[in-house]
């Protein structure tokens, strides 16, 4: 048998993604300070990157890693200055009591957008965004299926109310992309609302799952397709001068 030959980046990316996995896993089952291995694998690699001390990416990958943990630090930065500014004022009152919402929220918006920059600069904002969606579809699809197998109409009701609004917006985004994210993103805001996800407890992981895996594909697919846009715009400025 032949030999896997991995990169090491790849080879870095597994590692993360054990380290994650159990994390998400011991944290939830056992005690909530297992979720600290999560953080490792999440942004351990990239601490030490930093500090030189593994060099596993090329040039493209390290300065693809960098803007996007720069374009994550300026946004989620920027979302944490309105919080702040928010719950000073008075006009955010529910979130004293219930910091577990709020700060995980806010953590999975910054992994989002680093996730959507870093892949689109490997993709670009169209590609990656297409395949994200697809993933997200296909996904839900198998778990529509296995759970409903015994229910057609239940099972049509819950496919067209999940994955045929992912599917559609493929369709679309391959000659539309500029406006899909017109639908992208009030869908994940749907979603949000639909499904109740927006008040979560530390005891409710299946709910975060289904923000992870539902309403941020969207969300995130959407911001993809806006720099897409917006790069092609910076294109055809290059272009015509």
């Amino acid at each position: 048998m032949k030999k896997m030959n991995l990169s090491p980046s790849n080879k870095t990316f597994i590692v993360s993604f054990i380290l994650v996995i159990t994390g998400i896993l011991t944290g939830g089952l056992l005690h909530p300070y297992f979720y600290l291995i999560a953080g490792l694998g999440l942004f351990g690699p990239g601490l030490l990157r930093e500090l030189s001390i593994l060099n596993d990416q090329d040039d493209f990958q390290r300065a693809s890693s960098r803007k996007a943990g720069n374009m994550a630090f300026l946004i989620t930065g920027f979302i944490l200055l309105l919080v702040i500014c928010l719950k000073t004022a008075g006009k955010f009152q529910g979130v004293g009591g219930k910091p577990f919402e709020l700060w995980s929220g806010i953590l999975c918006i910054g992994l989002g957008i680093y996730c959507s920059v870093y892949l689109s600069q490997y993709w670009g904002g169209k590609k990656a965004a297409l395949r994200l969606l697809v993933i997200s579809g296909v996904i839900w699809t198998v778990f529509i299926v296995l759970s409903e197998w015994r229910d057609p109409i239940g099972l049509l009701l819950e496919f067209a109310l999940v994955p045929f609004p992912l599917f559609l917006a493929v369709l679309l985004g391959i000659k539309w992309h500029r406006y899909v994210p017109l639908l992208l993103i009030p869908l994940s805001i749907f979603y949000l609302l639909y499904f109740h996800l927006y008040s979560i407890s530390i005891q409710q992981w299946g709910k975060l799952i289904v923000i992870i895996f539902l309403v941020l594909p969207p969300f995130i697919a959407g911001i993809l397709f806006i720099h897409e846009g917006i790069e092609e715009k910076k294109h055809n400025r290059r272009s015509r001068q």
